[in-house]
């Protein structure tokens, strides 16, 4: 199991509603967490490196949100900061 953070280069409604359903549709709910209107963090059980996550999600389709408005997929494995406690029970229910 690895977990991703997703960005995109967009604060626009349209575009993190675009996301937020494209995560959905791929992992489900529970398994993926907004953080802002442009970031994400979601859990892959299979795919270990952001390139495999990304071709999971199909970024590059033109009918996805990501190839207009430009995005990045990193490995995430360690954190520091403040967020709502929601983010940190997710992420403490991943083992990070």
């Amino acid at each position: 199991m690895s977990v991703f953070l997703l960005t995109i280069n967009s604060a626009e409604s349209e575009a993190s509603e675009k996301m937020n359903r494209l995560l959905a549709s791929k992992y489900g709910q529970g398994n993926y967490i907004q953080l802002s209107d442009t970031a994400w963090l979601f859990e892959d059980k299979d795919s270990v490196t952001p390139q495999q996550a990304c071709s999971v999600l199909d970024l590059n389709e033109p009918n996805n949100v990501a190839p207009y408005y430009g995005y990045l997929v990193s490995a995430f494995t360690g954190y520091w900061g403040f967020q709502e406690s929601d983010v940190w029970q997710w992420l403490k229910l991943r083992g990070l």
